[in-house]
């Protein structure tokens, strides 16, 4: 027998638990959460009490979870593949720009090397000074770019 469902979507009965919590639902109130339930295998002392109570039920339920281990096998395997392929293309990417980093800083400590040898002076001058004179003589890299790279 199906219970009245009103407009809202919530039974009768889900009214009442809500009433007996005192939570107030709105009218046009329906219910959006999604529930996935996953089954866990059983431990040890659950299998012993089943095997000594109902052995043929225990085996029913062993060849239930065997086989569903078996089907949903490939997707692990697939998930497992796709995991190590991302930490490699990850690990790969990042030495590509950590390389590049390293060259741009090594281009602009030679900059700074130059601008040095025109002017001895800059040597003793604040890191921002420096890194402004290196930006007046060549914009393609920020101030802030510039004293990162000074600093190593």
């Amino acid at each position: 027998m199906k219970r009245p469902i009103n407009q809202s979507g919530v039974n009768a009965e889900q009214k009442a638990a809500a009433a007996a919590l005192k939570i107030k639902l709105p009218a046009d109130w329906k219910p959006t959460a999604k529930v996935s339930i996953t089954e866990v295998p059983p431990d040890a002392d659950q299998i012993v009490q089943q095997l000594i109570k109902d052995p043929a039920r225990y085996a029913r339920l062993l060849v239930k979870y065997s086989a569903r281990q078996i089907e949903d096998a490939p997707y692990i395997q697939k998930g497992k593949k796709r995991a190590e392929l991302e930490t490699k293309t990850i690990a790969a990417s990042n030495q590509k720009r950590q390389r590049e980093a390293a060259a741009k800083h090594q281009e602009i400590r030679e900059i700074a090397d130059g601008i040095i040898a025109e002017n001895p002076q800059l040597r003793r001058a604040t890191q921002y000074r420096l890194a402004k004179k290196i930006h007046e003589a060549d914009r393609r890299f920020s101030v802030r770019t510039i004293q990162r790279a000074l600093k190593k």
